[in-house]
């Protein structure tokens, strides 16, 4: 199964410190689905990283150009990031139509600081994509 898993705050703690190193284990125990790809993005320039701003349009259009240098099953967009970007990621995947049958997205809870904005968080999401291609899952577990 071929997949591309993009971290989107791919420089930041929860990815280094606990997404990754579990990703490490997986393909040690040889679990880790052959023909995959990770990609980060982030605000800061690393290897083999693609520098996004969230808020940029012309960023995420690299990051589709990216994407499309070769089919997959499935691409898995993973925020790691603060809960009040993503409707910005959210509503900037749909204008790079990053937003496929094909895409699925990744949300720790808790979304939001109350139940006021967990409700916004998931309107704004579920505005981009379809339920059944959220994922939603407890932040203890993501790390």
């Amino acid at each position: 199964m071929s997949f591309d898993l993009v971290f989107f705050g791919g420089t930041g703690d929860l990815v280094w410190r606990k997404l990754m190193p579990a990703l490490f284990q997986a393909f040690r125990h040889g679990t880790l689905p052959e023909g995959g790809r990770i990609i980060g993005v982030a605000r800061d320039s690393m290897l083999h990283y693609e520098r996004v701003d969230l808020s940029n349009p012309a960023d995420y259009a690299k990051l589709a150009a990216r994407l499309a240098e070769r089919e997959t099953d499935h691409v898995v967009m993973y925020l790691a990031t603060a809960p009040s970007l993503f409707n910005t990621v959210c509503e900037q995947l749909a204008a790079a139509k990053l937003n496929t049958p094909k895409t699925r997205i990744v949300l720790e809870k808790p979304l939001g600081h109350d139940l006021k904005s967990n409700r916004a968080i998931n309107k704004s999401v579920r505005n981009v994509f379809e339920e059944h291609q959220i994922f939603r899952i407890d932040h203890y577990l993501g790390k």
